[in-house]
């Protein structure tokens, strides 16, 4: 994939995007949650960003998130198990999930790709589509909302259905820290409803976007 200076790239972020949502160079959280009456494990994850490269118009940034392992435990020795892999672009659409890469490097895109945010985000903003990848089908709608604890800040919420499944996310954006946490619920066919959400946040930004 072409490379670019860092600067170069991060200048061509969409302005207000950048603003809410700036690219961070590494997220850490707990993730918590409870399946029907059950507690599950807590677990610290943490996503590394790279470095930005241009394609086309758009800024992309590979995302690797990997577990670290139980709250409270020693780092792992190898940098912890990766179970997400992911290729993201900040773009006229905004920001997006463009697909995964697997353990062998290959890519599998979404078609459509995933909008996570539009390029000016705003409450109020809708967007839906069905999104394909392999044999994996998604009908996904949005929502922004504003977030009435923390004024400037913004909410998206999520609805997201497969075949025999419905999950629902609520992701936090905060003006120049970006993501914020997040509370997920899904609901599978006869099973109880599992129910997520983080804990012990922190982010690592990144320089100033507008670093040239």
């Amino acid at each position: 994939m072409p490379r670019s200076a860092p600067a170069a790239p991060l200048a061509a972020l969409p302005p207000a995007l950048a603003r809410l949502a700036p690219p961070p160079l590494r997220v850490r959280y707990a993730r918590v949650g409870q399946a029907g009456p059950f507690a599950l494990p807590r677990v610290v994850l943490e996503e590394d960003w790279g470095d930005p490269w241009i394609e086309g118009d758009t800024v992309r940034f590979r995302r690797r998130t990997r577990e670290l392992g139980p709250a409270g435990s020693p780092a792992p020795a190898d940098g912890g198990r990766v179970v997400e892999d992911a290729l993201v672009a900040y773009g006229p659409e905004g920001l997006c999930d463009l697909g995964t890469f697997d353990r062998a490097g290959t890519l599998s895109l979404w078609s459509p790709p995933q909008v996570v945010l539009p390029a000016a985000p705003a409450a109020g903003a809708q967007w839906s589509a069905e999104h394909r990848r392999g044999d994996e089908t998604t009908a996904r709608s949005v929502e922004l909302l504003a977030c009435t604890d923390h004024p400037g800040c913004l909410v998206s919420v999520a609805e997201m259905r497969r075949a025999g499944a419905v999950m629902v996310l609520r992701v936090h954006f905060s003006p120049g820290d970006g993501f914020g946490g997040y509370q997920a619920l899904i609901q599978r066919e006869g099973q109880p409803p599992i129910r997520t959400w983080t804990e012990a946040l922190t982010v690592q930004v990144r320089p100033a976007v507008s670093a040239s």
